[in-house]
């Protein structure tokens, strides 16, 4: 019997969860891998470890999804964990359960290999400009460059082909890679600290016990992006209070899923209002005043970035058929077309 913190290996559970897949795409990519004293996982796009409380005494696989709810529903600050052949008993005070498991390890992480260079720190602001350029590449797995963020030596951007997003900083990169949004966001959750660079896969550590490897894209054309913030038009003062406008409108959002807001702007009003992919759910629609004199227009962004971007920034032009947030390092454009006509719930 190994007794163990129950917060404590739930958190470690919790870490290395970006690695897992539900579809089970790689042989055991849906257990927590159990082996020299760590925990891993792997679903042939992430790969995560992190040193176990239950050091060497476990070795096998235990289905995930079980084993970190049944954690989290337990109220023990202590836990039993007897691992006897297909199975994993779980024991707290009066209560027992077993989980599927596999005494054998069969996860294969051995393509990922070490990293070819040394851990570095990453840059001051990076994370916080990494969040706000992935909210702007795709979720449509038509075209696998528009689903990435393009790291670069001195700036990382991302698109989906409508609105753009680049952030100007020393990557450290030693060349241009892509990797997908789905990891990137994985990256930025973590709060990682260190990187470290491979020919397939980057690494990453988030404090002294956790690393992340993500697959990365080499040698992938990318469209060219710095000039297309380039634009002549109006100034226009965003409307204060947009973050919270976001907050509310998140009760109809899936925080698993990238949700967007429509945006009107005419006669004065800026108006938010949750797209058609939320309304499942229900709609969520709130109008403010805006400083702006020109032509009516509409666009739809990334309503975190929306959040964001009105708390960070105060001013965007608008002309040539696009809007652009310029913020000295970061910088964002969508392109716009003409309102929709005002539907009989409009506020």
């Amino acid at each position: 019997m190994i007794t163990v913190g129950r917060e404590q290996l739930l958190n470690e559970l919790e870490a290395v969860s970006p690695g897992l897949s539900p579809k089970g795409v790689t042989e055991q990519s849906n257990y927590y891998v159990f082996s020299e004293g760590r925990v891993f996982t792997f679903n042939d796009e992430i790969a995560c470890s992190h040193k176990s409380s239950l050091g060497k005494k476990m070795t096998g696989a235990v289905l995930a999804s079980p084993l970190v709810s049944l954690l989290g529903k337990m109220e023990e600050d202590e836990i039993g964990l007897d691992p006897a052949g297909d199975v994993l008993r779980v024991k707290g005070k009066n209560k027992t359960a077993t989980i599927t498991m596999q005494a054998d390890v069969k996860l294969d992480v051995s393509e990922i290999g070490k990293p070819e260079t040394d851990y570095r720190d990453l840059p001051e602001e990076f994370l916080e400009g990494l969040k706000m350029v992935a909210e702007c590449a795709s979720d449509d797995q038509s075209d696998f460059r528009y689903t990435c963020i393009h790291f670069m030596p001195k700036a990382i951007e991302a698109t989906d082909n409508w609105q753009v997003g680049r952030f100007v900083i020393p990557t450290g990169f030693s060349e241009s890679v892509l990797i997908r949004k789905t990891a990137v966001r994985h990256i930025v959750n973590l709060e990682v600290t260190q990187i470290a660079e491979g020919r397939a896969w980057m690494h990453f550590k988030a404090g002294k016990d956790l690393t992340m490897a993500c697959r990365v894209a080499r040698n992938e054309e990318y469209p060219k992006l710095k000039q297309v913030f380039d634009v002549t038009g109006a100034k226009a003062q965003l409307p204060k209070g947009l973050k919270d406008a976001v907050e509310r409108a998140s009760v109809f959002f899936d925080d698993d899923k990238s949700e967007y807001v429509r945006v009107q702007i005419e006669n004065g009003r800026l108006r938010m209002r949750t797209t058609q992919t939320a309304r499942s759910v229900g709609c969520y629609q709130e109008s403010r005043k805006i400083v702006y004199d020109g032509p009516p227009m509409e666009f739809v962004i990334s309503a975190r970035l929306l959040a964001d971007i009105s708390e960070k920034y105060v001013e965007c032009t608008i002309g040539e058929g696009r809007l652009v947030v310029d913020g000295g390092r970061f910088k964002f454009l969508t392109l716009l077309k003409p309102p929709k006509e005002k539907e009989a719930d409009d506020v």
